[in-house]
């Protein structure tokens, strides 16, 4: 036993005369030579970390305007302008009192006039005028007691702005004008108290105006 702790202290000692005679002068001539004691180890310094910053990125938005609508507006169609009525040579509405061919008390409310160069009967060939036919309807009254018709030549005329003043056409012509509208005219009877449509026709010149009716014997 005693001989063996001789060894181990001898091995010791050699041990620590080695680390004298070669480790001390090694680190002695190179610093940072690495020693097998820790107590003996100079520690190594840390690597410096430097924080370089990513470069900024900048996004440039581009807004695109959406495209514009464009609203078509189609316009209403224009209605044409209203034709201006025929009213014919005689105003219609136009009162007109007058005596019969029996001397009874007459009116009539005139409702349409117009122009034609012929007139046709039921039976043979179309009846031309002079100049030209003037055709009046009007819707006569009969204001009297007892009956009466239009007398041809003593109830009105029909006079011009020249103070013309032509008489009611022959009774040939009056006979296809009641043909031609299907309406009584001249010479028909007209019982007291009836109101009745008729038609009544005049040869004037084709150049006269301002044509309008004049009684014969009013009342």
């Amino acid at each position: 036993m005693k001989r063996v702790t001789v060894q181990f202290l001898g091995g010791c000692i050699l041990i620590l005369l080695l680390i004298t005679l070669f480790v001390l002068p090694v680190q002695a001539r190179i610093p940072h030579f690495p020693i097998f004691f820790p107590v003996l180890v100079k520690p190594m310094p840390l690597p410096t970390f430097t924080n370089t910053p990513l470069p900024t990125q900048t996004f440039t938005a581009t807004l695109t305007p959406p495209p514009t609508a464009t609203a078509t507006v189609t316009p209403f169609p224009t209605q044409p302008p209203s034709a201006t009525p025929f009213v014919g040579p005689i105003l219609p509405g136009t009162l007109l009192h007058f005596k019969g061919a029996k001397g009874v008390p007459l009116s009539g409310t005139t409702v349409k006039s117009e122009f034609l160069s012929s007139i046709t009967p039921h039976t043979g060939a179309p009846l031309s005028a002079q100049g030209i036919f003037l055709v009046v309807i009007m819707d006569v009254k009969n204001s009297g007691l007892t009956s009466d018709s239009v007398s041809l030549v003593n109830s009105f005329k029909v006079q011009d702005d020249a103070n013309r003043a032509f008489d009611l056409a022959e009774t040939k012509v009056q006979t296809a004008a009641k043909d031609q509208y299907n309406l009584r005219g001249a010479t028909d009877s007209i019982q007291p108290g009836f109101t009745t449509r008729m038609v009544f026709v005049f040869d004037v010149l084709p150049t006269s105006q301002g044509l309008s009716l004049i009684a014969i014997s009013s009342w």
